[in-house]
């Protein structure tokens, strides 16, 4: 519905997508040449239409130039309900919002057109002055990466799906086909009841890559999709954040928005997505995060996926928590579920729930991060295991490569196997050249808490010869997971 000038009832939604380093400072003169606001464009208050300064949203125009236009009137950017093309960079300030429509069926689409598009700059900033926050709310992305960099700039997305119809995901960053990269943000960052798909199994696909960020909260998003089957999402933690009505205040309240299967439906037909929008080589990728915040998201990938695996959640360097998620579709073996390494803590991985995928402890020789594992809990998570091809890696493994390797405090307890083989359980071994020590085995306290879910009974803990690592009796001191419970989630195989 495109804004005519006469008011009307609307819930707003936002769009923002901002790299700094040389980005364009808000009313810069002489970015785009020839810019000029239109009369006549209706915008929530406080915003200005797209629309206005030329941009067309019918799928076929080059918006890129009127889109910059209007971020520099220096206001808030609102886009009415079409598909954006964009064949080059927007560049954006901080301190800024682009708003989607929410209360139509149909979503507003951000498409990128050449390889190397990405929405914002490419430098990994170093600015220490420009401070703001990058707000990206009720937009669909396809085929384009979104980044956010800057040492001074908080990064705030929420209600965002991110697609990639054409086979790629138009990137400045490497590796390739990175759908959201957060590089160096600070302060109240978080990334929400999102959506990542990605439907070509040709390409290695990562959802979210981070890279020292601080405070990071990620909750609530799925990270692959069958289609088919996107009804199901009405049983999704973030779902509600799509129907109900809006809290912006600068924005009418009412109506309701359009729910999240009713746009997904739209936008399946219009882009021509296949049902499997699973392939993924990992869900999250992350290096040197603090305070990171991973909570009540679903990572469900195809298993048919055939490139390149690499966990679900690949936790490097990092402090905080990774707690109560669904992770599905990574093998049961040493390219799957979630990897925690090289870290010096503190670091909770409790009570999620992996079918068929483990948690993996590791300390790699790597010239970039500290050769430590140090207080880390991995507590209260329910394993679900199916298959046993890679018994060495399923359940909760620690391994290292290096020596030595600088181990304290890893304290394992409560976690519950769904086995019926009661085979699976915990490993602590070694990866040629290093080799396992009793100092290094004593740092790892395994818990008689960690139980089968049939019988009750105590997990094996399996270790090299000469090495002692046994059960304890009673709990840590403070339980990490206390009132945490895994979630359960009723999504169909994909395919099925």
């Amino acid at each position: 519905m495109r804004g005519t000038g006469r008011p009307r009832t609307f819930t707003a939604a936002v769009v923002t997508a901002c790299v700094l380093g040389s980005a364009l400072q808000a009313g810069s003169a002489g970015a785009v040449a020839g810019c000029a606001q239109e009369s006549g464009h209706w915008a929530p208050t406080g915003y200005v239409s797209a629309a206005a300064y030329g941009a067309r949203g019918d799928g076929v125009t080059d918006d890129a130039a009127a889109v910059q236009c209007a971020v520099n009137s220096g206001s808030d950017v609102w886009f009415p309900t079409g598909t954006y093309e964009l064949g080059a960079s927007v560049s954006l300030p901080t301190a800024l919002k682009l708003t989607g429509e929410s209360d139509s069926p149909t979503p507003t689409v951000i498409r990128g057109t050449v390889p190397g598009l990405v929405l914002g700059e490419t430098a990994a900033a170093t600015n220490t002055t420009r401070t703001g926050t990058i707000t990206l709310q009720d937009l669909f992305f396809d085929s384009i990466q979104v980044g956010v960099n800057g040492t001074r700039t908080s990064a705030v997305l929420e209600r965002n799906v991110f697609s990639d119809a054409r086979g790629h995901i138009s990137q400045l960053n490497s590796p390739a086909n990175q759908q959201l990269v957060l590089n160096r943000v600070i302060g109240t960052n978080r990334v929400t009841d999102s959506v990542f798909l990605h439907g070509d199994r040709s390409t290695d696909a990562v959802a979210m890559s981070l890279y020292r960020t601080t405070g990071l909260s990620i909750q609530r998003n799925v990270i692959g999709l069958e289609l088919s089957e996107s009804g199901r999402l009405e049983d999704w933690p973030g779902h509600a954040n799509w129907t109900e009505r809006s809290s912006d205040g600068t924005v009418n309240p009412s109506p309701a928005r359009v729910s999240l299967p009713a746009k997904l439906a739209a936008l399946r037909t219009a882009l021509a997505l296949g049902d499997s929008q699973g392939h993924y080589r990992s869900g999250l990728y992350t290096g040197f995060d603090s305070l990171l915040n991973v909570d009540s998201n679903i990572f469900d990938a195809d298993p048919a996926t055939p490139s390149l695996r690499d966990h679900a959640a690949y936790l490097k360097g990092v402090s905080g928590r990774f707690t109560r998620n669904w992770i599905r579709g990574w093998p049961n073996a040493a390219e799957g579920g979630v990897k925690v390494r090289n870290s010096d803590g503190p670091l909770t991985v409790g009570a999620n729930r992996l079918v068929d995928t483990p948690v993996l402890l590791y300390v790699y020789s790597d010239p970039t991060y500290p050769l430590t594992l140090r207080d880390v809990d991995v507590c209260a998570n329910v394993l679900e295991v199916a298959t046993h091809d890679d018994p060495a890696h399923a359940g909760i493994t620690y391994y290292e490569n290096v020596r030595p390797a600088g181990l304290s405090g890893i304290r394992v307890h409560r976690n519950t196997f769904a086995d019926p083989t009661h085979t699976t359980g915990v490993t602590a071994g070694q990866l040629a050249p290093a080799v396992l020590s009793q100092t290094e085995a004593d740092a790892i306290t395994v818990y008689a808490s960690n139980s089968y879910q049939d019988t009750g009974g105590t997990v094996p803990v399996t270790v090299p010869a000469g090495i002692t690592l046994a059960p304890v009796a009673g709990a840590p001191a403070s339980d990490a997971c206390g009132g945490l419970t895994a979630p359960s989630y009723a999504a169909r195989a994909y395919g099925g």
